[in-house]
């Protein structure tokens, strides 16, 4: 495979820990109705999770852009309203800014090949 492909195995394109974070929010939204904002728009994340989640009463995956450096206010917004809200980002891209960050409890880590992994936060 050409070195200029190689992102769609290892790296933040591939897709590593899409779907045991799914498991982990398909089960928390038996519990409480869930959020979850992705990195990204389109493509691997918000797409990727949309997939393992298809269907899923009281869980919806929104993109809220690349390169965050603030929490966005649907998020928050959510939050505040009651429901119980997640965050999607490979750690590479993460740009939040450090008050952000203390609002952010990690849930979870999945490690990627290449030095990356991708981190679940749950906003408290």
């Amino acid at each position: 495979m050409p070195s200029t492909e190689t992102g769609y195995n290892s790296d933040w394109t591939s897709g590593w820990g899409i779907k045991p974070a799914s498991q982990y929010l398909i089960s928390r939204s038996k519990e409480k109705n869930v959020i979850v904002g992705t990195e990204g728009y389109f493509g691997t994340l918000p797409d990727g999770l949309q997939i393992y989640t298809e269907g899923q009463k009281n869980l919806t995956v929104i993109g809220v852009g690349n390169n965050l450096e603030k929490l966005p206010d649907s998020l928050v917004n959510a939050y505040l309203y009651g429901d119980e809200v997640y965050i999607l980002l490979n750690q590479t891209r993460n740009k939040l800014n450090s008050l952000d960050l203390t609002r952010l409890e990690l849930v979870s880590s999945y490690p990627k090949p290449k030095a990356d992994s991708l981190q679940l936060y749950r906003l408290r």
